[in-house]
């Protein structure tokens, strides 16, 4: 993984960022997964693991004879999953050194790509991490779709949109990579099963924008120093998607589901 972005948040934020991201997308993440029909026995890797919402969703569905692996940079979070089906792994890697000479019946990541470089190159990995019929399911976002909608915070909310957007690509990132999710699992030679794309439009303290208020405030420095906002509108940005009675969309989701052969 490149120079995780949200390498300096401190611990305490840090883990309130990632339990709001959970709140926010955990229930439409769920049904997805289901969609694959996981089921007991099952081996299943979950990458960049966060603070394991979706390992424990994972580990009641397979049960006892089956396994949920995790792996993530920091694995701090997670150290309530220590017994099996559980096994947690750290990782600290360009191309996801990780290796599973059994392979896996589900392979799940969510907002990992867009923080990497390279993900055509562990985009390879993690299907030749599948066995044959095994299931991907990935998960990214799309910064380009943001839009702030009413007026009173819209100048300082599009600058800010401007400067996430600028940020990413100062890194060498693709700010709409979940836009060309589909394509770059299909150039893989998996097979697509299912796309889904919602548009995160909802009033400011909505589960979104919480998530969305924590990051400005984590990465308010590197929102500056794009030339696109400045502290002013970073702090009115923040304002806004705390305060109900704004609206935006903050960016898209999609969801792809495919499969090995």
């Amino acid at each position: 993984m490149n120079d995780y972005i949200f390498k300096d948040n401190q611990t305490d934020l840090e883990l309130r960022r990632l339990q709001r991201i959970e709140h926010a997308l955990d229930p439409r993440t769920c049904r997805i997964l289901g969609t694959t029909g996981i089921s007991p026995k099952w081996r299943c890797l979950e990458v960049g693991a966060g603070s394991g919402s979706i390992m424990q969703w994972l580990g009641a569905r397979v049960g006892s004879d089956g396994e949920v692996v995790g792996v993530d940079k920091q694995i701090k979070y997670l150290s309530h999953l220590s017994k099996p089906p559980y096994r947690i792994f750290e990782f600290e890697s360009d191309a996801l050194k990780f290796s599973d000479s059994e392979g896996f019946d589900l392979i799940h990541a969510r907002y990992v790509l867009i923080h990497n470089r390279n993900s055509t190159d562990i985009l390879a990995h993690l299907k030749g991490l599948l066995r044959p019929g095994g299931h991907l399911v990935l998960e990214e976002p799309d910064f380009e779709a943001a839009e702030w909608i009413d007026s009173e915070y819209r100048g300082a909310g599009q600058r800010v949109n401007k400067a996430i957007v600028a940020m990413f690509s100062s890194l060498s990132l693709d700010p709409g990579f979940g836009s060309r999710l589909p394509l770059a699992i299909s150039r893989q030679g998996l097979v697509v099963r299912l796309v889904e794309a919602i548009s995160h439009l909802e009033p400011g303290s909505g589960p979104v924008a919480m998530v969305m208020a924590d990051s400005a405030a984590a990465l308010r420095d590197k929102y500056i120093a794009t030339g696109e906002a400045t502290d002013g509108d970073i702090t009115q940005y923040i304002r806004g998607a705390r305060d109900p009675s704004s609206w935006a969309t903050y960016y898209s989701t999609i969801s792809v589901v495919a499969c090995h052969g």
